[in-house]
């Protein structure tokens, strides 16, 4: 399959000419295989940090509930790299903005195992158009157990940091994370 949709990019095709690329929600199951198996990228396994600065709802974070990724995710190996993308000075635990009602800071620390052999991210750090970064790209459909889920109220009351941990989850952590909900 890898082969075809190669040939499909290269070509051009669009969900609407290409059959291949249609049946895989605009190629990105498609993409995400080939990335998954090429052997020219380079594996990472270890931790990642990635930072927001956004009013999502976070109700579904829960410790000892798993997630799943469904797109492609920028993260880094330096958490303060993290930090400039979640608006957050961690020396002087503020924030470096004010953001719109109800947005806060939000700081990731995927845990990285690539369990069984199967990669979860890869490292992008020579590629990246910003290598200073240390970018490694987490890949769509990767399971993660939520770890730990913190919440700090910042200096002067002036927001709050929500920090979570994830950790990448074997079969059983995964059965019993939905038993449990």
């Amino acid at each position: 399959m890898a082969r075809i949709v190669l040939h499909d990019i290269h070509k051009g095709c669009s969900k609407f000419s290409c059959d291949t690329l249609y049946t895989t929600q605009d190629g990105t199951k498609s993409i995400a295989s080939i990335l998954f198996y090429h052997p020219g990228f380079t594996t990472y396994q270890g931790t990642v940090y990635r930072g927001i600065f956004d009013s999502r709802e976070l109700v579904n974070i829960q410790v000892n509930r798993c997630i799943m990724t469904n797109t492609f995710l920028s993260t880094s190996k330096l958490p303060e790299i993290a930090d400039i993308f979640a608006s957050y000075n961690r020396t002087e635990q503020k924030l470096d903005r004010e953001g719109k009602e109800g947005e806060v800071s939000i700081g990731c620390t995927f845990i990285i195992k690539n369990i069984d052999g199967h990669r979860r991210a890869l490292d992008i750090s020579g590629i990246s158009e910003y290598p200073y970064e240390e970018e490694v790209l987490l890949l769509p459909y990767s399971v993660f157990l939520i770890t730990k889920r913190e919440t700090i109220e910042l200096q002067n009351n002036k927001g709050n940091r929500i920090e979570i941990e994830f950790e990448e989850c074997d079969q059983a952590q995964l059965t019993a994370s939905l038993s449990h909900q």
